[in-house]
């Protein structure tokens, strides 16, 4: 029988969720999947190499949230951010910051709310969104869309940080959802 990619990666991520990302050894998805070391380095260059491909998608769907029923632009930003924070959140604290800093060392760029391969309209998604709640006055920072952004972009990276070093000790949502309303204030 073949074995997918994607077979690799979702057994692999099992692994990872339930022995800790360092625990889990290339030998041991191997075994586990019934491949040699040589067939996983042709789909993956290493484990963060996987770890960011199952992001990929994963980031893909955890984001398709309806914002048609939200009346504002900022209301439609939070919806869209929400989603977004509470499909990452859902990684746990261990994963989520393992894949953070899997991204940050790659240089991929996944933790910016937009899904990977996007289209430049859905890329400026955020942004337009930002712009638009600034234009209606839900958003009264006189700071551009793309520095609010950045700005919460980066506040979210401590918060990861911070709900790892903490090994959960708060509730990240509330805290996601007060990080919002300080970045995007009225």
């Amino acid at each position: 029988m073949k074995v997918t990619k994607e077979q690799i990666c979702h057994k692999a991520v099992d692994m990872f969720r339930e022995n800790g990302f360092d625990a889990v050894s290339v030998e041991s998805i191997c075994v586990e999947c019934g491949v040699t070391r040589g067939s996983f380095y042709h789909h993956f260059k290493s484990k963060n190499d996987l770890l960011l491909f199952w992001f990929d998608d994963y980031a893909k769907e955890m984001i398709s949230s309806d914002m048609g029923s939200a009346s504002s632009a900022k209301e439609r930003l939070r919806v869209f951010l929400e989603a977004y924070a509470s499909g990452i959140s859902s990684l746990g604290h261990e994963l989520l910051c393992q894949t953070m800093m899997a991204d940050f060392s790659m240089g991929r760029g996944l933790f910016i709310p937009i899904p990977p391969g996007a289209s430049p309209a859905e890329m400026n998604t955020v942004l337009s969104l930002i712009m638009e709640a600034q234009a209606e006055g839900g958003v009264t920072s006189d700071i551009s869309a793309r520095r609010l952004l950045t700005a919460h972009i980066c506040a979210v990276a401590g918060l990861i940080l911070q709900w790892k070093l903490s090994e959960a000790g708060f509730d990240f949502m509330d805290e996601m959802r007060s990080l919002f309303e300080t970045v995007f204030r009225q």
